[in-house]
């Protein structure tokens, strides 16, 4: 077997999943709504993740993502409320629509210095998301991004950064922040 097709296991009762090496692509919402889910095993092997593949998994607690992956997919941890470990590798270019949109257990996450766009609603939701590391070479940052990011008090904005939308740091909290150029 070489891939998981687009929602094969969609809204089942599985608890774990360990995929076996050679696996080469999870399809489009293959574990969508598996909220009883906690963990999961992705190998090496696997090169591409389809949208939404893990969203309304709410019991998953941690990811990690392998190498050889370059893009986290739309709505990829889509409320999975209980996510608080996501580990991102080198290599991934951008962060998809709503990616993590309601994954309100996040508290920080490094982003890969290859990371050149955050695209909309990426974190929106994020309650607890108190500290993300902006890789220096990100050009733009999508409308939104951290909206309901109430605990993101420090956000330092690289050089680089060319484009955020609609005034996106607006929507931080309510609080004021404090915002720096590198």
């Amino acid at each position: 077997m070489t891939s998981i097709t687009d929602f094969a296991f969609e809204e089942c009762a599985l608890e774990s999943i360990t995929i076996s090496e050679g696996l080469n692509i999870i399809g489009r919402g293959a574990f969508r709504g598996c909220e009883n889910l906690v963990s999961i095993s992705i190998p090496k092997s696997v090169l591409s993740i389809g949208d939404y593949a893990f969203e309304g998994c709410s019991e998953l607690t941690s990811a990690v993502i392998p190498e050889g992956i370059t893009e986290v997919s739309t709505q990829l941890f889509e409320g999975c409320r209980n996510l608080s470990l996501i580990n991102l590798p080198q290599g991934i270019t951008r962060i998809g629509y709503s990616a993590f949109l309601g994954c309100s257990s996040i508290d920080s996450i490094c982003l890969p210095q290859t990371v050149v766009s955050i695209r909309d609603n990426a974190f929106e939701g994020c309650s607890k998301l108190s500290r993300i590391n902006l890789p220096q070479e990100i050009t733009s940052i999508g409308f939104k991004a951290f909206y309901g990011c109430c605990s993101l008090t420090s956000i330092i904005l690289p050089k680089g950064l060319k484009n955020i939308e609609k005034s996106d740091i607006i929507y931080l909290s309510n609080r004021s922040h404090n915002l720096a150029k590198r």
